[in-house]
């Protein structure tokens, strides 16, 4: 079937329209997949950013790097949150290299924060996205064997992360209780742990 320019564009439109509809009556999953669909590529990073602690807590870890997939990389490259996103999976798959980079592109957005005046929303966001990225240092450094960086990282990604962000905060006492494990303060590990 061959559909004319008309048609594509008829078509595309109908796509973004139910992208809409769901995104207004609270269905983000579906409404990230017709802005994919539609090839609206703003919209979807726009309510993948919103929704994307809400899906991966369900689980959905999959469907999140599959949309990461389909999404163009300079769509994603100015978005910290997804760009922490990547750095997980690409940690989670075995790629540091690949990690380290896409933090080196939140380490640039937070550079370019500096300095700047912020709400206190802003501040509160600012502080969320360094927190995790200091959790996933802190990974990657235990996957170097770098137990002392690892350490600091995850002391400063506690005291950086949200009291609300227990996911992220769970995974780091239970990397810095590992850390002090390695250095042999286990009554410090166990109660770490303990905690997480």
């Amino acid at each position: 079937m061959n559909l004319s320019k008309n048609n594509k564009k008829e078509i595309k439109t109908l796509r973004l329209k139910a992208s809409n509809w769901f995104e207004a009556n609270n269905y983000p999953e579906e409404a990230i997949e017709y802005s994919l669909i539609a090839e609206d590529y703003q919209k979807a990073v726009q309510l993948l950013t919103l929704n994307v602690d809400d899906i991966m807590i369900k689980g959905k870890y999959l469907t999140v790097w599959h949309w990461l997939i389909e999404i163009p990389e300079n769509y994603i490259l100015p978005v910290p949150e997804l760009c922490l996103v990547q750095a997980w999976k690409y940690f989670t798959g075995g790629n540091s290299l690949k990690a380290e980079e896409y933090l080196q592109s939140v380490e640039n957005f937070l550079e370019q924060k500096e300095g700047k005046e912020k709400s206190s929303a802003e501040i509160e966001n600012v502080k969320d996205i360094k927190g995790r990225m200091k959790a996933i240092m802190a990974f990657l450094d235990s996957f170097k064997g770098d137990v002392p960086s690892m350490i600091i990282n995850t002391r400063e990604a506690l005291s950086l992360l949200s009291p609300r962000d227990l996911t992220w905060r769970s995974l780091v006492s239970m990397a810095l209780g590992d850390a002090y494990g390695m250095t042999g303060e286990l009554q410090k590990a166990f109660e770490i742990r303990l905690k997480a």
